[in-house]
């Protein structure tokens, strides 16, 4: 299938990468997820996003974050026809009773797999 253009603020595990492997993927370029503005409005976010993927080429999209900015995406997709990928997640909680008898709780997140929007 070619290169995806991984956007993200995180670095991805190793078992998303090697499910992007056996997606076909057999290239990854990952970019940290571009500053968007809190008050920007959907025609910046668009520049924002023109700009963050001009120059780079590319079969496919993962991308995380900003949820205006993956709404450009999306649209970017549908209107070229490139495929969109969300990661999935299952979230578990662990609770730990500490000496003093207080809880923490910690969430550990895991990787299911990786749906295609478009």
């Amino acid at each position: 299938m070619g290169k995806i253009l991984v956007i993200l603020n995180h670095k991805p595990l190793q078992e998303q990468i090697d499910e992007l492997r056996k997606l076909g993927y057999e290239e990854t370029e990952f970019v940290q997820h571009p500053h968007i503005p809190a008050d920007a409005e959907m025609p910046h976010v668009a520049s924002i996003f023109s700009a963050h993927i001009n120059g780079r080429g590319f079969d496919a999209l993962w991308i995380q974050g900003d949820f205006r900015f993956f709404a450009v995406a999306l649209e970017y997709c549908k209107v070229t026809g490139k495929p969109l990928y969300v990661a999935t997640t299952e979230r578990k909680a662990v609770e730990q009773v500490m000496p003093d008898g207080s809880v923490v709780k910690k969430s550990i997140f895991k990787h299911v797999k990786f749906v295609r929007v478009v």
